[in-house]
């Protein structure tokens, strides 16, 4: 279990996890809602320097226009595998506020609605993986 504490403004650029992840992710998150979003691969994983501390791409693209978002709220388990995994990156913006588009899939079941503007607190992830032996993948498990 990993345990990451943010503060209003912080976030996580869009990353792909290591190989140590796989074959899924598990992240429970208490305290602030926050959206998370899912971003296309860049093509360029396999060229970064690998951070094998934090098992991430040490380099990052910013400005990428999310394929999936979702608000996950206080006290969420957000799981996923398979194609997110392997084939997208995820990030949380680095923001005070985040408004909710739309595009939010999970919007109709969160009872906001579009346009809420939801201040952020601080929040605590806990994220689950089992383990993998360090191996020499490549430099990014995400790229196909």
């Amino acid at each position: 279990v990993r345990i990451n504490g943010y503060t209003p403004g912080q976030g996580i650029h869009p990353h792909c996890d290591g190989p140590v992840y796989y074959p899924k992710v598990a992240i429970l998150s208490l305290g602030s809602p926050c959206v998370f979003s899912f971003y296309p691969k860049t093509g360029n994983e396999n060229t970064m320097q690998w951070d094998r501390v934090n098992d991430v791409p040490s380099g990052h693209r910013d400005g990428d226009t999310p394929q999936l978002s979702i608000l996950i709220e206080p006290r969420s388990l957000l799981l996923f595998d398979k194609d997110l995994f392997w084939h997208h990156r995820h990030g949380i913006a680095a923001a005070l506020e985040d408004e909710l588009t739309p595009d939010v899939v999970n919007l109709d079941s969160t009872g906001y609605s579009a346009g809420t503007k939801l201040a952020r607190r601080r929040r605590v992830s806990l994220t689950m993986r089992h383990l993998l032996a360090r191996c020499s993948w490549p430099a990014c498990a995400c790229v196909s």
